[in-house]
């Protein structure tokens, strides 16, 4: 009966040591897999940054071309609206003229 025990205990102290090595090695592999994440988002943020500080005078440049864009198409609207009342006062002439003509 002691060497039943004796053997149980031994068996339990074997597979107690051989699971307390397994949880070692899941506690290891999840710190690594834990800094390898932060390393992976920390390159993709500091990516994210490099591709917008190099971009970005090219997307001032863009936003510049646009505003003076938009400046000269109000401008060009204002011209044409000057035109069209032209056109009008030149009609407006026109029949009365017609009118004096009578």
């Amino acid at each position: 009966m002691e060497e039943n025990k004796d053997t149980t205990l031994q068996e339990i102290l074997r597979l107690t040591q051989e699971n307390n090595e397994m949880l070692h090695h899941l506690k290891r592999r999840e710190e690594i897999g834990t800094i390898f994440k932060v390393i992976y988002w920390g390159l993709i943020i500091a990516s994210a940054y490099g591709a917008y500080y190099y971009v970005q005078p090219y997307i001032n440049l863009i936003m510049n071309n646009l505003q003076i864009l938009s400046a000269s198409a109000d401008s060009l609207q204002s011209v044409l609206k000057q035109t069209e009342n032209l056109q009008d006062t030149q009609n407006l002439k026109g029949i009365l003229e017609t009118l004096l003509k009578q």
